[in-house]
């Protein structure tokens, strides 16, 4: 009969099974991924197999859990940031062709101003669908003198609102715009 050695798998074969065979009542049985049974082994001990028994792999599982959670988090917060930037630019630029309808119905009625210094102020007529989302345009005239007129025009919509302020002057007998500042 052949002599077998020491070191081949089939001795180590039979020394794992040997010691899971031995193992007593109520003592946990790990299975490595080779499939392979053996008892779990006390701390300091050689293992004997590929696998660790214990809550590494549980460990490492929640921190990748862990992990996971936090970059979910982080995107839904940067995409309900990207969200409202991209709301709030709708909205500007809604505001600020409200603005632009309000200096163009101020130099409307400009030819109807009476040629001394008056003080007026009034709302434009909007579409439906702008007055449903709150949205308001208010127009305030005030004369600087012989000519030269101060128009504020704000515009408001669904919270918001924007501020332009136009200067017109007299020129060959009808108002136009000489200067506009949004914000101003």
């Amino acid at each position: 009969m052949m002599r077998q050695d020491p070191h081949s798998s089939d001795v180590l074969w039979r020394e794992a099974w040997g010691k899971v065979a031995g193992a007593r009542a109520g003592q946990r049985v790990c299975s490595p991924a080779g499939g392979l049974p053996l008892r779990c082994q006390a701390r300091g001990q050689v293992r004997i197999g590929a696998t660790r028994c214990g809550g590494f792999a549980m460990i490492l599982a929640l921190i990748l859990l862990a992990l996971t959670a936090m970059a979910l988090s982080a995107l839904t917060q940067l995409a309900a940031e990207d969200f409202r930037r991209t709301r709030e630019a709708r909205i500007d630029a809604q505001l600020r062709q409200l603005l632009m309808a309000g200096a163009a119905d101020a130099q409307q009625e400009a030819g109807r101003w009476p040629a001394e210094a008056v003080k007026s102020a009034w709302e434009v007529a909007l579409p439906a669908e702008v007055g449903e989302r709150l949205g308001r345009v208010s127009v305030s005239v005030s004369r600087e003198g012989d000519g030269v007129a101060r128009v504020v025009v704000v515009g408001q919509l669904e919270g918001r609102s924007m501020r332009q302020t136009v200067v017109m002057s007299r020129v060959d007998g009808r108002w136009r715009v000489s200067d506009a500042q949004l914000g101003g």
